[in-house]
């Protein structure tokens, strides 16, 4: 091999002695194909090619072919290494790279290569992230600094400047995705800078393009913050219909990137945002959703991704049908209810518990008051098996103790799965043991005031009535111990709501 012949030593010679731009354009390239070789790269990384490429790169910074060559080795040098990019960080990487995107802003093929350069610099791979936590930390402040230095705005301006270019936007939704990653001042950096439109355009102008619709739904998911300003923005900019334009246009296995982003991109648009709720109903995003979550049977069940794809599929379906009753007739007539218990059942087999907790949320809007056809949604969701479902949920013993909003939104779930039926109460008590769960529960999260509320509410329903099967509930729910908690729960919560929940348990408890 060539390594082992010393090409590493001899290609790094070659560029600490001659500054001339030919013979260092050369051996650029020729470390580019050395870095192909993990053991040549982790040599040449030994020998300071990271130091040496950023040097080179600051010494040719008007020359635009030679940027993009040294821009392909330093990024081949440090894809797939964390030590590598803390190096080039180090370095002065960073700073440098977003130079060059702002000295050759109008050359497409320099932006591309810079963007893609720029994000593997600031991202880690999932090969990376085992091990050694002080070095992805030290990448994640990669993108913090990334972010201070102006790379968010570098990057917009590569998308809007290089609307046509198909590579350019690929890349560049790339590295704004990577940097808003879990860094809310770069999400509130990207909003200022444009990017909304950006991202909106970029979709409109390449509509067929499975790779930039892609990238773009995940730069919407990505976009929240803090605030619903960005996503209301966006909304009223047309992004609620690009979306679903993408999930119509990209289907089947090729299309399933698209599907679960746009999925993801429909959960931030829609989170708290009633108008945005309304715009994707009108649109078809609640119909689309539930086919996604229906149709990728081509994907492994039990595989991650494709439970991913159904864990944003529900994200999006909750608050598709949070307090909206024309979208939950939608869902429901789309087959909404058998699709999310599939959903859980496949979650429960890799412990997904992302999945269990947004379908819970899902069950409990489809089955809420403000359904025109509740009763009739109650019936379906029963003998859809959800009432185990949901149980199941509240119940495992794997739930992180800090999970209580999983178990909230079950105990919720349950409360209006079952809402004063008599046949689904006694399925859920006597099949399912659900009021054991729920004691189980409040014992478990007596910390909680929501997950006390919820439990206590469920439990009272539970209970109510003087008949034979009610009588017989309030004596298990006695002997399992639901007014015991009830009673810590009054002593440990101050909360007005709680208080009436576990009063109201307490005097049905000892009728």
């Amino acid at each position: 091999r060539a390594g082992n012949a010393g090409a590493v030593e001899a290609v790094l010679a070659v560029l600490r002695r001659h500054s001339e731009s030919v013979s260092q354009y050369q051996a650029c390239r020729f470390l580019t194909c050395l870095a192909a070789d993990d053991a040549e790269k982790i040599k040449a990384g030994n020998a300071g090619a990271i130091e040496l490429m950023v040097a080179v790169l600051r010494g040719h910074v008007a020359d635009a072919n030679f940027q993009e060559v040294a821009c392909a080795a330093l990024r081949a040098l440090i894809t797939g290494s964390r030590a590598h990019k803390i190096r080039a960080e180090k370095a002065g990487a960073i700073e440098t790279l977003i130079a060059t995107m702002r000295m050759h802003a109008e050359n497409s093929r320099l932006q591309r290569e810079v963007s893609t350069c720029l994000y593997q610099l600031v991202m880690f791979n999932i090969n990376e992230t085992t091990g050694r936590l002080p070095e992805l930390q030290a990448i994640i402040e990669n993108r913090r600094q990334a972010g201070r230095k102006g790379a968010v705005q570098a990057v917009v301006s590569a998308l809007l400047g290089h609307t046509a270019n198909e590579e350019v936007q690929i890349e560049a939704l790339t590295a704004l995705v990577v940097l808003m990653s879990g860094n809310v001042k770069n999400r509130i950096r990207a909003g200022k800078t444009g990017a909304v439109a950006a991202v909106i355009e970029a979709m409109r102008a390449h509509s067929g393009s499975a790779g930039v619709q892609e990238q773009a739904c995940r730069a919407l998911r990505n976009l929240r913050s803090r605030t619903a300003k960005h996503m209301t923005m966006a909304g009223r900019a047309g992004a609620v219909e690009l979306v679903v334009e993408a999930m119509r246009a990209h289907t089947g296995s090729a299309g399933s990137g698209v599907q679960e982003q746009a999925c993801g991109a429909l959960r931030s648009l829609t989170g708290g945002i009633a108008e945005n709720v309304i715009r994707a109903g009108k649109a078809g995003a609640v119909e689309l959703v539930v086919e996604t979550m229906r149709a990728h049977t081509d994907l492994p069940e039990c595989d991650f991704v494709y439970v991913e794809l159904q864990g944003r599929a529900c994200g999006a379906l909750r608050n598709l049908t949070s307090c909206n009753a024309e979208n939950i007739t939608r869902a429901v007539k789309a087959g909404a209810i058998e699709a999310v218990v599939r959903a859980m059942a496949e979650a429960f087999e890799i412990c997904y518990l992302v999945v269990l907790e947004r379908a819970c949320g899902v069950l409990r809007n489809l089955t809420s008051s403000v359904a025109e056809t509740v009763a009739e949604n109650m019936t379906r969701a029963r003998y859809a098996g959800a009432i185990e479902m949901v149980v199941s949920a509240l119940d495992r013993d794997d739930i992180d103790e800090n999970e209580e909003f999983q178990v909230t939104q079950a105990c919720a779930a349950l409360c209006n799965l079952t809402g004063g039926n008599e046949e689904s109460i006694t399925l859920a008590v006597v099949k399912c043991n659900a009021i054991e769960a729920l004691v189980q529960a409040m014992r478990r999260y007596a910390d909680s005031a929501e997950v006390q509320e919820s439990a206590c509410l469920t439990l009272f329903f539970f209970t109510r009535g003087n008949n034979r099967h009610a009588i017989s509930r309030r004596a298990r729910a006695v002997h399992a111990g639901a007014a015991v908690v009830a009673e810590a729960a009054l002593r440990a919560h101050d909360s007005s709501t709680l208080v009436s929940e576990a009063l109201d348990l307490l005097l049905q408890l000892r009728a």
